[in-house]
């Protein structure tokens, strides 16, 4: 395993660029969800302070 060159990297990007979404619903979670979505908001609390940070 190695780095890709620099070119390689660009060559992919350029190559990703022209695909589509692979969903329907782009710009959908500006909003409500679609029908059959389920939004999760679960949220845990992870501490605080510098340690933490």
């Amino acid at each position: 395993m190695r780095r890709p060159s620099a070119e390689a990297i660009r060559r992919f990007l350029a190559s990703q660029a022209r695909l589509g979404f692979t969903y329907p619903e782009v710009g959908a979670t500006a909003s409500r969800p679609p029908a059959g979505y389920v939004v999760d908001r679960t949220r845990i609390g992870l501490g605080a302070g510098e340690e933490v940070f």
